[in-house]
């Protein structure tokens, strides 16, 4: 008997600090309950404020028009959860709200906000989610971000103090870092961001997964990681960096005022993009530097880039008033289709200040207008080498760009006089349903072991399918690899 007594206490105290762990809020709740699941709370806040590491605040259907701080932490093991009850819409509606804070903000640590949607914060400087300072171990997961709005007027004009922003993380200590930040499973929607972006980590950031998220329908960039703007006080640390996105889904995100990128990779270092589909933006990708500074050593692998308005990929700082420069960064087994449909003979890349780079073992389908790319200012030790390029003028059709003004028609005219492609081929690549969005590529492709015969896959590098990046031995040109 004294052990089952010792057995049964034990139940019992387990059961207790199971319940003690987790909190309920409901909008048919009330503040002086104990928040218990049939004794919730009423407010969401109320319940964060009472909240202790290891702690998870289940948040019952309903709306709550309620902006809230998150001012407690969690610890190393014991994360703090907000999250929606077993599967319940929860909505937190800004609709109403008078000020101009963020609908969630924290800059505290060890916090996972889960399975909420956001939703109609609508004033200059508007934010869905604000992370700042020094705070670490964040995890975003499965949320919805809607309606984040620069201005209630849907037809207000535009200009570079016009902004909002979604998804924001932030890192303005000069030593301390925001780090180990996770954002997965969410879709942002249905924002006006004027000069801002959707999903933006800057200044001193450091340690970002971003994957998995669906990104549309949206004004201006929809991934964005920045350096060089002084966030971040120290400019050494001003770089979000060590940083892979991956496996995201970016669509119909453009700007009225500027070409915006799916993804864009502006002061960042140290960033590996690879695994994404970018759809019908500006840019499908960039890496770029628009301030003073550096951008170093962005990968983007293993992509698919088509039918955006301006260009395929912009890579390279711009300004030519700048000392911005993008140094040791890497386009590689990409899938270019169809890109510059606004007819800009822009073609496939744009190419600007880009030191040290390489372009590789990418597919470029070139659209009516059979413009390779058009290229720029300095690119200094590029090397464009073993693609796979089709234009159906032909490849004697193509035309490229170098210095703004100095035109090539046809592939072996510009190779000749450049230097480039030694190893590009010509050809079809085979796609087996560009219509509705298939790339894989079909058995007898030319794009099939076309890449480079001494390339080394990345460590957990995979193709589109998740499958081994090098099959028989030499990579496939583009993003998937035949099997």
């Amino acid at each position: 008997m004294k052990s089952l007594s010792f057995l049964l206490a034990f139940l019992l105290v387990s059961l207790s600090a199971f319940c003690q762990s987790n909190y309920f809020v409901s909008t048919s709740g009330n503040d002086a309950n104990n928040g218990a699941i049939d004794s919730p709370w009423r407010h969401i806040q109320y319940g964060i404020n009472q909240l202790t590491p290891g702690a998870t605040l289940n948040i019952r259907g309903g709306v709550y028009e309620e902006k809230i701080d998150i001012d407690v932490s969690g610890s190393l093991g014991q994360m703090i959860t907000i999250k929606n009850y077993a599967g319940e819409e929860v909505i937190l509606d800004a609709v109403n709200s008078l000020d101009d804070t963020s609908i969630i903000y924290t800059d505290n640590s060890y916090i996972r906000i889960e399975g909420l949607h956001l939703t109609n914060n609508q004033h200059n400087y508007a934010q869905g989610i604000f992370i700042l300072g020094s705070c670490h171990h964040i995890e975003i997961v499965n949320n919805k971000i809607s309606n984040i709005h620069f201005s209630t007027n849907p037809n207000a004009a535009v200009n570079n103090n016009t902004n909002a922003v979604p998804l924001y993380v932030l890192g303005n200590h000069p030593d301390n870092p925001a780090h180990d930040i996770f954002v997965s499973g969410n879709e942002i929607f249905n924002c006006r961001t004027g000069y801002s972006e959707n999903l933006s980590m800057g200044g001193n950031v450091d340690g970002i997964l971003i994957e998995n998220n669906v990104i549309h329908d949206n004004t201006n960039i929809g991934i964005d990681l920045t350096g060089n703007y002084g966030e971040c006080p120290n400019p050494v640390n001003d770089h979000a960096r060590n940083a892979i996105i991956r496996y995201n889904l970016i669509y119909n995100c453009n700007s009225p005022y500027s070409s915006a990128a799916g993804i864009y990779i502006d002061g960042g270092k140290d960033v590996i993009v690879e695994n994404n589909v970018s759809h019908h933006n500006g840019y499908g990708g960039e890496i770029g530097c628009e301030e003073n500074g550096f951008t170093d050593n962005v990968i983007f692998r293993n992509n698919l880039f088509y039918l955006n308005a301006a260009t395929g990929m912009h890579i390279g700082a711009y300004d030519e008033s700048t000392s911005g420069i993008v140094t040791n960064s890497k386009v590689l087994n990409n899938t270019f289709y169809g890109n510059d449909t606004n007819n800009w003979f822009n073609g496939s890349l744009i190419i600007t200040k880009f030191i040290d780079g390489e372009v590789s073992n990418n597919i470029f389908y070139i659209s009516s207008q059979n413009v390779l790319f058009y290229a720029e200012r300095e690119q200094t030790n590029m090397i464009f080498d073993h693609n796979l390029i089709f234009a159906t003028a032909g490849a004697n059709g193509i035309e490229t760009t170098i210095n703004g003004n100095l035109g090539f028609e046809g592939l072996s005219e510009l190779f000749e006089v450049t230097g480039y492609g030694a190893n590009d081929t010509f050809g079809d690549p085979l796609f087996i349903n560009p219509s509705i969005g298939d790339f894989h590529i079909a058995a007898n492709s030319p794009a099939i072991d076309a890449g480079n015969p001494n390339y080394s896959a990345g460590v957990g590098e995979v193709d589109i399918d998740g499958q081994a990046r090098v099959n028989n031995g030499t990579i496939d040109c583009g993003t998937d690899e035949f099997y």
